[in-house]
């Protein structure tokens, strides 16, 4: 039996691309590091990396790419983990330090890569060696939590982040936005979840770009969780129903069930990806942390912390 982990894993995920996932890390890895955690923040999506884009940081190392596949051509190429991992140049004014696995656009080694874990058995291949990296960034920075950036769907590298999670110290995230497409897609991808994990993870869900109709604190998970449940029955009536059919929101009641439930509002966090003006100060931590995102960002956090042995944060 493997030892314990050491470390928190928060992993991000989504049914498709565009919903928020590289935003909903940043801003809880700021949180978290701002609350005193070793916080690393690692983007795993290949095809289409901007974690750090969004954080506004000059990247400082080599890309995880280098770390996770060989390359054919350059023999003694691949990369160490002290190689790919190091405090980002964030753009913001006291921004607590962070570690940072950035991603590269690098699209015929991407895609390579992508085709190559088609294969389940691959697949497994680049969960150990995602794995191995992880435990090598703690050992030699003593991160102890990591926020993990994936692709959209669960399968590939997504499926390879969501596999390293196990019931403790572990939080899988989905994100979804308030559109039926993204609402039906994402019940249809944890539909299919379910029944290959069994409720062995922690599990958490984001609605974000959410405009509650009235106050709503993400410190009170259950009135959160009624208030999405109702959104969703809003935006997804059964056939022949009228919008808000509260038989909608049954049906989504199950795939939130035992979940921690949260948002992020249109507004608030998101307006730290506006582009610089230079005639305006750099925008501090505090611009960026609004008070709905420190308040998801506690909420997910006590979901977290309630998996590691004895309930007891690390």
């Amino acid at each position: 039996m493997p030892p314990p982990r050491e470390y928190n894993i928060l992993s991000i995920h989504s049914h498709k691309g565009g919903v928020g996932k590289s935003t909903l890390a940043a801003v809880l890895g700021i949180a978290l590091a701002r609350d005193g955690r070793k916080v690393c923040l690692v983007d795993l999506d290949l095809l289409a990396p901007g974690l750090h884009r969004v954080l506004q940081a000059r990247p400082t190392c080599r890309p995880v790419l280098d770390y996770l596949v060989s390359d054919p051509a350059h023999p003694g190429s691949h990369a160490k983990a002290a190689e790919v991992c190091a405090p980002p140049k964030m753009e913001f004014t006291d921004a607590p330090e962070i570690l940072l696995v950035h991603g590269e656009v690098d699209v015929p080694r991407a895609r390579a890569l992508q085709a190559y874990l088609l294969t389940d058995y691959r697949t497994g291949l680049v969960q150990a060696r995602l794995e191995r990296l992880l435990d090598e960034i703690h050992q030699i920075h003593r991160a102890n939590t990591f926020v993990l950036d994936t692709p959209p769907s669960l399968y590939g590298v997504s499926g390879a982040a969501r596999d390293l999670l196990g019931p403790e110290r572990a939080l899988a995230v989905y994100v979804c936005t308030p559109t039926r497409p993204d609402l039906l897609g994402t019940q249809e991808l944890l539909t299919h979840l379910a029944p290959t994990h069994g409720g062995d993870v922690a599990e958490a869900f984001v609605l974000n770009l959410f405009e509650p109709a009235g106050p709503l604190d993400n410190a009170d998970p259950d009135g959160v969780r009624r208030a999405v449940l109702a959104e969703m029955a809003r935006l997804t009536p059964p056939p022949g129903s009228a919008a808000g059919d509260p038989s909608a929101a049954a049906s989504f009641a199950p795939m939130l069930a035992g979940m921690r439930v949260g948002f992020l509002p249109r507004l608030g966090p998101l307006a730290f990806l506006s582009a610089p003006d230079p005639g305006k100060p750099a925008l501090s931590v505090s611009d960026i942390l609004a008070r709905d995102a420190v308040a998801l960002a506690g909420s997910l956090v006590a979901a977290l912390d309630a998996t590691a042995p004895g309930g007891a944060a690390p």
